[in-house]
């Protein structure tokens, strides 16, 4: 007995003393996050987007780990140039796990946006075909039966007619009942120009990215993955694939610019800031400011780029450098001219204020970017500067003759 009651303490003592294995705190915030995305993702994608930009590395990679995984389930209403910015911007973060989301968030990307939307524009094109061989062939049978009545056949011929008449009439619907059944069978070619395609052993060896991270469009199950490390390798990736698409896709520039660049204001972390300033140059090239930009697009995005000149132009001043001198090498849309009128704008706010730190700021930042733009459009920087001071000169002298008119 005294044996029994030594066992039964030592298995309680066991007990006690057992530790209950279970999920993790952050599996069960990641679970929870994502059920609350998936059933409030209307109220609730603007806050997750601002999230995974979040100066917290730990909080920001959660929160794009749910928004992919919630992403790639549901049909979320996102527009095409918020989701590329976020996928180009994680797709340098130093997390592998973290690229390989991006990139599969991309892959998504590109399935909704652009192949459902060719998908139907070819399904469009092949019902207006459709229609079109219908038409022909009601009037071919129109034509035939004038010819037979024009004809005006005896009585022992009409039935030999009519029986002509029918056959063609078979025959012409069963060609086309065989032309449209064709046409449905046939598959349709997967359009490779909507998914950056850089679909060769080569090259997915050389940047260290899985063979089904390149192929275009395949199933969403095999999603695009990066397997290497090297930073030079995904920084790389991440440019090819930003002139790709913004070749492919013109119209997101100006929003996807004014998102990148306000988010890059955001932004702490140094190895994520220069890829995002070098994948933005292609971006760029696509740009032509408003002749009338206050309160446009035009606006924003120059005062992020100003502001971004201010706070990082001697850590990357070559990649901001690249930038305005992209922005002025369009000399046909005089986007040179623009830019001064920007900063002559602001230069004039900065002196109203009457301080002189913020004058001194705006002198050192404006006569940089002024060097930046006359470095590749000298003729149309130095033209506009002068029309600029000109017209502030004769300004301030036809204010003087009339405060001296009056004091005479």
């Amino acid at each position: 007995s005294s044996a029994a009651a030594v066992a039964a303490a030592a298995v309680a003592n066991a007990t006690s003393n057992a530790v209950v294995v279970g999920p993790s705190r952050k599996q069960i915030a990641i679970s929870g996050l994502t059920s609350f995305l998936s059933y409030n993702a209307d109220e609730l994608l603007k806050a997750f987007l601002d999230k995974c930009y979040d100066s917290c590395s730990y909080i920001a990679n959660g929160y794009f780990q749910v928004l992919c995984e919630v992403y790639s389930t549901q049909p979320l209403h996102c527009a095409a140039h918020l989701g590329l910015t976020l996928a180009l911007y994680k797709m340098v973060d130093s997390s592998r796990l973290v690229r390989e989301d991006s990139l599969s968030m991309l892959h998504v990307l590109c399935h909704r946006a652009w192949l459902n939307s060719q998908q139907q524009l070819q399904m469009q094109a092949q019902l207006q075909m459709q229609q079109e061989q219908e038409e022909r062939d009601r009037e071919k049978q129109g034509l035939l039966l004038i010819q037979s009545n024009q004809e005006k056949p005896t009585s022992g011929n009409s039935t030999t007619v009519s029986l002509i008449a029918g056959t063609l009439s078979t025959a012409t619907s069963t060609t086309t009942s065989i032309a449209t059944t064709a046409s449905t069978l046939t598959p349709t070619p997967t359009p490779t120009a909507l998914m950056p395609n850089l679909a060769t052993a080569s090259i997915a060896s050389s940047y260290d990215i899985s063979a089904s991270a390149v192929l275009p469009y395949e199933p969403i199950n095999d999603a695009v993955v990066v397997l290497g490390s090297l930073q030079d390798s995904f920084q790389q990736f991440q440019y090819e694939m930003s002139c790709k698409l913004a070749v492919e896709h013109r119209a997101l520039s100006e929003d996807l610019c004014v998102e990148m660049m306000t988010r890059l204001l955001e932004c702490t972390d140094r190895l994520i800031q220069h890829p995002v300033l070098t994948s933005l140059v292609p971006w760029m090239s696509n740009l032509v400011f408003q002749p009338r930009w206050k309160g446009t697009w035009s606006e924003q995005l120059l005062r992020s780029m100003y502001w971004v000149t201010v706070r990082h132009g001697l850590q990357f001043s070559l990649e901001i450098e690249r930038l305005w001198a992209t922005l002025a090498a369009t000399t046909v849309h005089r986007n040179a001219s623009t830019i001064v009128d920007f900063l002559m704008s602001l230069g004039m706010d900065a002196a109203l204020q009457g301080e002189a730190a913020a004058m001194s700021e705006f002198f050192a930042v404006g006569k940089r970017i002024i060097l930046f733009l006359a470095r590749v459009s000298p003729q149309q920087t130095i033209d506009h500067l002068v029309y600029e001071i000109s017209k502030h000169i004769l300004k301030v002298d036809e204010e003087d003759e009339d405060g001296g008119g009056g004091g005479g």
